[in-house]
């Protein structure tokens, strides 16, 4: 995944790919989170909130992470380029990798744009689908700041500091898609993973404070415990066991 996300940057742009646009502050407020409040938080669980507080939180923070990636590596080696222009593949998910003939392949790669580093760590370590521990989703973490560590191009305390929010981003994308193709278009096998979305959403925005002591996210967190604990009062069938 290091490996990908760093090298596969070398000459690859929006006219290689299918996207767009880069992964910036209007894709992460419009297409992940009011995704998530508008499918699940109001289309699942029909949750009320302070809008103007949660959206201008939402706002606060894409901005926040947005500066944070503009910023270039520096050190020996490095090339000078923008943390927010690795190759992001935005749906690096356990469903999306797959072994075939002996091999590791990576599916369902359309939405490949420039990106952080931090996105697809978030998606696959973080990976709702998969019910692995806290301490071993946090060992691989740093298994992952070793791997990037090499790359002179890779600031890992960028990095760090963006995990926090850029998961909690790729957490709302996912729920909202969950509530989208669970609830509304009543699919299986999408709303039962809301509880462990849940609690990863909790968890990165407890991250947050990494980005810089003075960001939002009271309400956001407050919103997201709500969340938790209306998921937790469904009939036990949509719960994940």
């Amino acid at each position: 995944l290091a490996r990908m996300g760093v090298e596969g940057a070398a000459g690859f742009s929006l006219e290689t790919g299918f996207s767009a646009s880069h992964y910036d502050a209007a894709l992460m407020v419009k297409e992940e989170g009011l995704y998530f409040l508008e499918e699940f938080v109001c289309g699942v669980l029909e949750v009320g909130f302070d809008r103007t507080e949660v959206e201008a939180e939402l706002e606060g923070l894409a901005r926040r992470v947005e500066a944070e990636l503009a910023r270039r590596c520096s050190g020996g080696g490095c090339r000078g380029v923008k943390q927010g222009e690795f190759f992001l593949h935005r749906d690096f998910q356990s469903r999306n990798v797959m072994r075939t003939d002996g091999k590791w392949v990576v599916i369902d790669f359309q939405g490949g744009r420039p990106g952080p580093l931090a996105y697809d760590v978030a998606a696959f370590i973080f990976d709702p689908y998969m019910a692995n521990s806290l301490e071993v989703r946090e060992a691989l973490v740093h298994r992952y700041r070793e791997c990037i560590s090499r790359y002179p191009d890779a600031d890992v305390e960028v990095f760090d500091r963006t995990l926090g929010p850029v998961g909690a981003f790729r957490i709302m994308q996912a729920l909202g898609a969950y509530g989208k193709l669970g609830h509304r278009f009543k699919k299986p096998g999408f709303l039962e993973h809301s509880g462990a979305a849940l609690e990863h959403l909790e968890w990165f925005f407890l991250r947050c404070t990494l980005l810089a002591p003075q960001v939002k996210t009271k309400a956001l967190l407050e919103l997201t415990r709500l969340c938790r604990q209306k998921w937790n009062e469904r009939a036990p069938g949509h719960c994940r066991p």
